[in-house]
Protein backbone atom coordinates (compact mmCIF):
# COMPACT_ATOMS: atom_id res chain seq x y z
CA UNK A 1 0.00 0.00 0.00
CA UNK A 2 1.01 3.53 -0.60
CA UNK A 3 1.61 5.71 2.31
CA UNK A 4 -1.01 7.98 3.34
CA UNK A 5 -0.25 11.81 2.82
CA UNK A 6 0.25 13.52 5.91
CA UNK A 7 -1.64 16.62 7.00
CA UNK A 8 0.65 18.05 9.37
CA UNK A 9 2.07 20.78 7.15
CA UNK A 10 -1.06 23.16 7.22
CA UNK A 11 -4.79 23.11 6.64
CA UNK A 12 -4.71 23.80 2.82
CA UNK A 13 -2.61 20.59 2.24
CA UNK A 14 0.38 22.29 0.35
CA UNK A 15 3.20 20.52 0.07
CA UNK A 16 6.99 21.82 1.24
CA UNK A 17 9.84 22.27 -1.55
CA UNK A 18 13.02 22.08 0.01
CA UNK A 19 15.53 23.71 -2.54
CA UNK A 20 19.56 23.35 -2.37
CA UNK A 21 20.41 26.31 -0.87
CA UNK A 22 23.98 28.16 0.32
CA UNK A 23 25.21 31.71 -0.62
CA UNK A 24 26.45 33.17 -3.59
CA UNK A 25 30.41 33.09 -2.54
CA UNK A 26 28.94 29.33 -1.67
CA UNK A 27 28.34 28.62 -4.84
CA UNK A 28 30.47 30.32 -7.19
CA UNK A 29 33.52 28.85 -4.66
CA UNK A 30 32.44 24.95 -5.13
CA UNK A 31 30.69 25.51 -8.61
CA UNK A 32 28.68 22.85 -9.01
CA UNK A 33 26.67 21.09 -11.73
CA UNK A 34 23.38 20.71 -10.75
CA UNK A 35 20.99 18.55 -12.70
CA UNK A 36 18.53 19.03 -15.86
CA UNK A 37 15.73 21.52 -14.00
CA UNK A 38 17.05 21.51 -10.48
CA UNK A 39 17.18 24.83 -8.33
CA UNK A 40 19.74 26.48 -6.93
CA UNK A 41 19.33 29.21 -4.17
CA UNK A 42 21.54 31.95 -2.47
CA UNK A 43 20.35 32.89 0.25
CA UNK A 44 22.21 36.08 0.73
CA UNK A 45 21.25 37.46 -2.58
CA UNK A 46 17.17 36.09 -3.20
CA UNK A 47 18.81 34.64 -6.46
CA UNK A 48 17.83 31.75 -8.40
CA UNK A 49 19.12 28.93 -10.97
CA UNK A 50 18.23 26.23 -12.31
CA UNK A 51 20.63 23.15 -13.44
CA UNK A 52 20.86 21.61 -17.39
CA UNK A 53 22.94 18.37 -16.02
CA UNK A 54 25.93 19.94 -18.02
CA UNK A 55 27.01 23.67 -16.81
CA UNK A 56 28.23 24.80 -13.59
CA UNK A 57 27.01 27.40 -11.20
CA UNK A 58 29.56 30.36 -12.72
CA UNK A 59 27.51 29.44 -16.26
CA UNK A 60 24.08 29.52 -15.22
CA UNK A 61 22.46 31.89 -16.09
CA UNK A 62 19.78 33.53 -12.50
CA UNK A 63 15.93 32.96 -13.28
CA UNK A 64 14.64 36.18 -14.13
CA UNK A 65 11.00 37.00 -13.30
CA UNK A 66 8.84 40.09 -13.50
CA UNK A 67 9.66 42.24 -10.06
CA UNK A 68 5.58 42.96 -9.88
CA UNK A 69 5.29 39.13 -9.76
CA UNK A 70 7.28 38.10 -6.71
CA UNK A 71 7.41 39.32 -2.91
CA UNK A 72 10.33 38.14 -0.36
CA UNK A 73 8.28 38.56 2.81
CA UNK A 74 10.21 39.12 5.86
CA UNK A 75 10.36 35.11 6.95
CA UNK A 76 12.15 34.58 3.88
CA UNK A 77 9.44 32.08 2.48
CA UNK A 78 9.97 33.17 -1.15
CA UNK A 79 6.31 33.37 -3.33
CA UNK A 80 6.84 32.78 -7.04
CA UNK A 81 4.06 33.56 -9.94
CA UNK A 82 4.28 33.04 -13.47
CA UNK A 83 1.04 35.60 -14.06
CA UNK A 84 -1.95 33.85 -16.52
CA UNK A 85 0.24 30.50 -16.25
CA UNK A 86 0.94 28.93 -12.85
CA UNK A 87 1.55 30.05 -9.39
CA UNK A 88 4.90 28.12 -7.59
CA UNK A 89 5.67 28.98 -4.17
CA UNK A 90 8.88 28.12 -2.98
CA UNK A 91 9.53 27.61 1.00
CA UNK A 92 13.31 28.32 1.81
Amino acid sequence: DAPKASHTFNDANYTRIRLRRDTAISWSGTNPVLGLGEPGFETDTNLLKIGNNSSGWNQLPYVKVDNDSIVFPEDRDVHLKAVNYTVLTLEV
